[in-house]
C-alpha cells in the first residue's frame, strides 16, 4: 500500500515484526507515526468520498439494475478469462470510465 497498492486482500502480507521491517516500503516512514497514519486517513476518506458521488452520479443512489447489469457483465468476463480483479475493482473501474467518457466527451 506504500506504493500505491489497494487495500484488499490479495496486497496483504501477515508478517512479523522483523519481517514487515525488511519489506522495501519508505524507511523513513513507520507505520505508527502520527502524521502517516492521519495522511493515511484523509486519502482513504477522500477516496471514499469520491467513490460515493461517483456511485451516486452513475448508479442513482444503488440502483440494484445497476449493480445486477455490472455483476452480469463481470461474471461474463472472468468467465472468459479475460477479468481477473474483484468485483469490488471491476465496479470501480467501470465508475471510472463512465466519468471520464462524461467528463471528456466532446
Amino acid at each position: 500500500m506504500s506504493k500505491g497498492g489497494m487495500n484488499i486482500s490479495l496486497n496483504t502480507q501477515p508478517l512479523c515484526h522483523a519481517c514487515h521491517t525488511q519489506k522495501d516500503g519508505d524507511p523513513d516512514l513507520l507505520p505508527w507515526d502520527r502524521e502517516t497514519v492521519l495522511e493515511y486517513r484523509r486519502r482513504k476518506a477522500k477516496g471514499q468520498a469520491f467513490f460515493h458521488q461517483l456511485m451516486n452520479t452513475y448508479a442513482g443512489s444503488g440502483n440494484p439494475l445497476f449493480f445486477r447489469e455490472m455483476r452480469a457483465k463481470f461474471q461474463t468476463l472472468v468467465e472468459s478469462g479475460q477479468e481477473d480483479c474483484t468485483f469490488g475493482e471491476f465496479l470501480i473501474e467501470q465508475f471510472l470510465f463512465m466519468y471520464a467518457e462524461d467528463r471528456y466527451k466532446k
